[in-house]
């Protein structure tokens, strides 16, 4: 009899992630697997189960997440961000961060810095441990015959995340934490409850697994599975032995790809400056450009939905769509003689490519004396170091720095660095090999 293989899906996003790029056959032929879903949101598909715990669980354990935020709040800056945003003592969010909505009221406040008390957090914690082996009577035969618990980490509160974790180490059922985004283990929500095996992007990140969250466990260098692609394009290149691409629709106009980050709101400063550029000078080919925007997929709040539609009605705008798979972003990317971007990942996908990315850090509406952003934000220290790479710390700097770029150059990657923020694996054979492993 087959044995399972078991992963929880915190998120559609994820979701569909893996059920684009995923080799789901290759583990279908040695074991069962079982999907499970905890976003109450999320549509299952027939095979896909439900997993969600008690109303009151899933309050105390986030609560303890917020309680071990507070507490360890001072580890990196991103972590410092989000508690200042959360507790009220920043009244706006940095633009250059992602956008956070939330606000605690003053007895949320009183009550999460007086449980971030060792003694307290220690109570708290054996509660949810508690609260846990009440709610394993109602899962328990769903993973009696499990060979592994696969769960993809995007930092996010999960409740069922920290269960299936728990249970895991408490059956000796390997558990495998797989991130799934850069910044997830450097900014986003600490460990509570540690998987046995975690699988990373690189070694920046299975430094930051090891430092910021005091994780002791197995530690895997995956890659990651959207990334990869990029990864293989490059290879077919080399293969060629072609460092250039082919625009077909360039008419001999330098070719620019924004990229949206934030509320995009800096987004529609950067076009509309670029755009009033285009139409004044216009003597030479540089001054004379295309401007393509990819809005953030996350565009949900008000802020962000207004700003994008005012993007797209800037004359000459070519609006792209922003839920693409890999192969769309990589002609995007691959079409555009440079990217511009405001701390995105896209950032990682253009360098892998070749292309010249730059950050228009002029328009960042934020104070930046005390920290840069570049060297100091964890998982984008090294970056500087890349020569494709460049920072325009004004309008005429970003003119500039386009203007030596040559129209449709592919600069061969720096390998060894881009290798240690995201490694060139192939993630599903990687991830296989660690079930195979157990």
């Amino acid at each position: 009899m087959k044995k399972s293989v078991v992963i929880l899906f915190t998120n559609s996003k994820t979701y569909r992630e893996y059920a684009a790029y995923f080799r789901w056959q290759d583990i279908k032929e040695k074991y069962n697997v079982i999907k499970l879903k905890s976003n109450n949101n999320a549509i299952l598909n027939v095979d896909d189960s439900r997993l969600k715990l008690s109303p009151i669980t899933s309050k105390l354990n986030i609560f303890l997440h917020y309680c071990e935020l507070w507490r360890r709040r001072h580890a990196t800056i991103t972590y410092l961000h989000q508690v200042n945003v959360y507790f009220g003592n920043q009244t706006e969010t940095p633009k250059v961060f992602w956008n956070l909505e939330k606000r605690f009221n003053f007895l949320e406040r009183f009550l999460i810095k007086m449980f971030s008390k060792s003694i307290l957090i220690k109570l708290i914690k054996r509660l949810n441990v508690f609260l846990f082996m009440i709610e394993s009577v109602r899962f328990r035969k769903l993973f009696q015959d499990s060979i592994c618990f696969l769960l993809p980490y995007t930092g996010g509160l999960s409740p069922e995340w920290d269960y299936l974790v728990w249970f895991g180490n408490k059956k000796k059922i390997p558990t495998i934490g797989i991130q799934e985004n850069w910044d997830n283990v450097s900014s986003k929500m600490f460990l509570i409850h540690h998987p046995s095996h975690f699988a990373t992007w690189g070694r920046q990140s299975s430094s930051h697994l090891r430092n910021f969250h005091d994780f002791k466990g197995n530690i895997v260098e995956i890659g990651c599975l959207r990334i990869q692609p990029f990864y293989d394009h490059l290879q077919k290149i080399k293969n060629n032995k072609i460092f250039t691409n082919f625009n077909d629709y360039s008419n001999g106009k330098f070719n620019i790809l924004v990229v949206g980050t934030g509320d995009a709101g800096n987004d529609l400063a950067l076009i509309s400056m670029l755009t009033k550029y285009n139409q004044i000078i216009s003597r030479s080919l540089k001054a004379s450009f295309n401007i393509s925007y990819r809005p953030h997929p996350w565009n949900i709040s008000e802020s962000q939905i207004s700003n994008v539609q005012k993007i797209s009605r800037i004359s000459g705008i070519a609006l792209l769509p922003n839920e693409s798979l890999h192969y769309e972003r990589i002609n995007q990317i691959v079409n555009a003689d440079c990217v511009l971007s405001f701390y995105s990942t896209v950032i990682l996908e253009s360098l892998i490519l070749g292309k010249t990315c730059i950050i228009p850090e002029f328009i960042l509406e934020q104070d930046q004396d005390f920290f840069s952003l570049i060297d100091d934000l964890p998982h984008y220290s090294g970056l500087a170091m890349i020569k494709s790479l460049k920072l325009a710390d004004s309008l005429d700097e970003l003119i500039r720095i386009m203007s030596e770029i040559k129209i449709s150059s592919v600069t061969p990657p720096e390998e060894g660095i881009i290798n240690w923020f995201c490694a060139n694996e192939n993630s599903s054979e990687k991830i296989i090999e660690i079930i195979d492993s157990l």
